[in-house]
């Protein structure tokens, strides 16, 4: 985690979400929960701020579900404030609130000065980007007594408050200001926001460079509210700019929106055209994205969150066997193919993770097909728990299912291969039935992608003999 917390700082958000992942494992292995939880939540807001939807919503509702009865306030204090930063990525601004100021309860309870500075700051900073959102969307002007008007006003107490907290720390009081000056715009006196921004720019330019998009986003809504078009469009741009290089695709999206609406109201039609196709090609990548990665992840659950049988088991002959050439009818035949076809175009060997319930049958007969069906969901839960972005857990005959592990070398997919046995025999199989205990048998194999036919029968030649011995084993083959 120290090195995801340096990527942090420097603002590397790829490298720190790996980082972060890859800490996530460590702390799993180490049976740290609360280290797995803080590295999870830091994960969940990077991903979400590189649009990464698939990825940051599997990690947000890990999140939620660990935050239940966790008595660190420090940790609980970090981890909803990270949930805070999920929630304003994809605009969801009053869940956004609501995380930030379950952070400030957290950080409080704690004592952790630099915990609640930190809460305030954000709840301020989310409070004013609801505002803003609601004024765009219902195109209504600040009235008294209305609710934005109730929500600034709380936002001015908070940030009364975080001033205080600030004491002499240059940079906080800068912090404190630059929040004071879009408080300012928000309440309809974009000349004050104006004039203060211009004084302190300078300063908290010096001191953060993660400001410039900030900074330069609410100079150009300044003087576009005050007439200046023209120098609108300088600011616009700067903000365009600055979004660019931080790799988060809403913030470019809205300096791109501001820079369109300031060319516009400049005259400056040609280049109002020009970003306006730019602003559309952008809002459709990241539509193409993220619908591309629901639709995954619909998927990809739909084979391990398995309907109720509705009809008799076919019979032990119709499933597939690993040692037979051709394919039997299997559930999910059609989605396993399309994940590893689409493993064809990649340079890197990647690795297939077979598992199989050991036993099933025999389970099947004496507990009943219903208890049969509990363990396959909660095997299938299991396994997908532990997979990434990219990957894919399939269910695969009765009782199997495949992991497609990209750009993943053999010894790494045997390790992952090791957890899942070891995570499945430690799972309180009890809740069932006292007598119930289950265990796996996997097999594994890696490869170039173009042969990824090839992998597959290696992985189920590896999984036969891992069957065929005293079953509960990990069997590799690197096939060539």
């Amino acid at each position: 985690m120290s090195r995801a917390r340096v990527h942090a700082n420097q603002w590397a958000t790829r490298e720190l979400v790996a980082d972060a992942l890859g800490a996530m494992d460590e702390f799993e292995q180490a049976g740290d929960r609360g280290g797995q939880l803080d590295a999870a939540s830091v994960a969940a807001a990077h991903a979400a701020c590189l649009g990464e939807l698939s990825l940051a919503s599997e990690l947000a509702m890990s999140c939620v579900v660990g935050l239940r009865g966790l008595p660190d306030d420090v940790l609980r204090a970090e981890v909803t404030n990270r949930l805070g930063i999920f929630c304003y990525s994809f605009r969801d601004f009053d869940r956004s609130v609501e995380q930030f100021e379950m952070s400030l309860a957290a950080a409080e309870r704690s004592g952790k000065d630099d915990l609640v500075g930190r809460a305030l700051y954000n709840l301020v900073n989310a409070l004013l980007l609801y505002v803003h959102d609601v004024k765009q969307r219902v195109g209504g002007e600040l009235v008294h007594g209305s609710w934005w008007g109730e929500t600034l006003a709380r936002a001015e107490v908070l940030l009364d408050k975080l001033a205080g907290a600030a004491g002499s720390d240059r940079v906080r009081q800068l912090r404190v200001s630059r929040l004071r000056w879009r408080l300012l715009y928000e309440r309809g006196q974009p000349e004050r926001a104006l004039a203060g921004l211009r004084e302190g720019q300078a300063s908290l330019l010096e001191k953060e460079e993660e400001s410039k998009y900030d900074l330069a986003l609410l100079e150009a809504r300044c003087l576009r509210a005050l007439g200046r078009s023209t120098e609108a469009v300088g600011a616009a741009r700067r903000a365009r700019d600055a979004a660019a290089s931080s790799e988060d695709d809403q913030e470019l999206v809205i300096a791109l929106r501001e820079l369109v609406a300031a060319e516009h109201e400049a005259r400056d039609f040609g280049a109002a055209l020009t970003d306006a196709l730019e602003l559309i090609e952008r809002l459709n990548a990241v539509h193409r994205r993220h619908t591309a990665q629901v639709v995954e992840q619909v998927w990809a659950r739909a084979v391990t969150e398995l309907d109720r049988p509705r009809q008799e088991p076919q019979p032990e002959a119709a499933s597939w066997s690993p040692e037979e050439d051709a394919w039997a009818p299997v559930v999910g035949r059609h989605l396993l193919e399309r994940a590893l076809s689409a493993q064809e175009k990649q340079t890197t060997d990647f690795s297939l993770v077979m598992v199989d319930i050991d036993h099933f049958k025999q389970m099947n007969e004496t507990f009943g097909r219903e208890l049969g069906y509990q363990v396959l969901r909660a095997v299938g839960q299991l396994l997908a728990a532990d997979v990434r972005t990219g990957q894919a857990v399939l269910r695969c005959g009765r009782d199997g299912f495949v992991l497609a592990l990209p750009a993943v070398p053999l010894p790494a997919a045997v390790d992952l291969a090791e957890r899942l046995k070891q995570k499945v025999a430690a799972f309180a199989w009890d809740v069932f039935d006292g007598r119930l205990q289950v265990t796996v048998s996997t097999g594994v194999a890696s490869g170039r992608p173009l042969e990824w036919r090839k992998v597959l029968a290696a992985a189920g030649r590896a999984l036969s003999a891992a069957k065929r011995g005293r079953k509960e084993e990990v069997r590799a083959k690197l096939e060539q």
